[in-house]
């Protein structure tokens, strides 16, 4: 779950009692999940839970701290009351996995595009993802250039 890009993910901004939160739509996710951070520094209460534990993308398992019940989130204008457990998760504060999702029922949900479509009390909602801006490869010329200006560069100050 480190990975900065992941199929089948759509990433969000959202908005915790004002506070920005980087949230990630994952379909492979069973549940939802919450950075313990994030609920210690919002002060949000955590219950007690079974013991449960998370087998995350790298293989490793890792224990839930509890569980965060109904928090209001803002995205893009919108009210959404979750539930997560509480997990030291690494690409992201939140995750909204499968859990959420099925409460949705009918939904549509594009990765190429990066959105998700769906109804909640009647009002349809689409919440467009934002992209990531990865670092792009340099063209072999370019690299040269800017390799051949350091040296010339250097070299004048000799």
């Amino acid at each position: 779950m480190k990975s900065t890009t992941m199929r089948g993910t759509i990433r969000f901004t959202g908005f915790i009692q004002g506070h920005k939160i980087q949230t990630l739509i994952d379909g492979g996710s069973s549940d939802n999940f919450i950075q313990p951070r994030v609920t210690k520094f919002l002060h949000l209460p955590i219950y007690h839970t079974p013991r449960l534990q998370v087998l995350v993308g790298n293989g490793e398992q890792l224990e839930c701290e509890g569980e965060i019940q109904n928090i209001l989130i803002q995205i893009q204008g919108h009210s959404l009351y979750i539930s997560a457990y509480v997990l030291p998760i690494a690409t992201a504060e939140l995750v909204l996995g499968s859990q959420w999702l099925t409460t949705l029922d009918t939904h549509l949900v594009n990765y190429k595009e990066c959105f998700l479509t769906f109804y909640i009390n009647g009002e349809l909602i689409t919440l467009n993802g934002e992209t990531l801006n990865l670092p792009s490869l340099a063209h072999l010329l370019t690299s040269h250039r800017l390799y051949s200006g350091i040296i010339c560069h250097s070299n004048s100050n000799t």
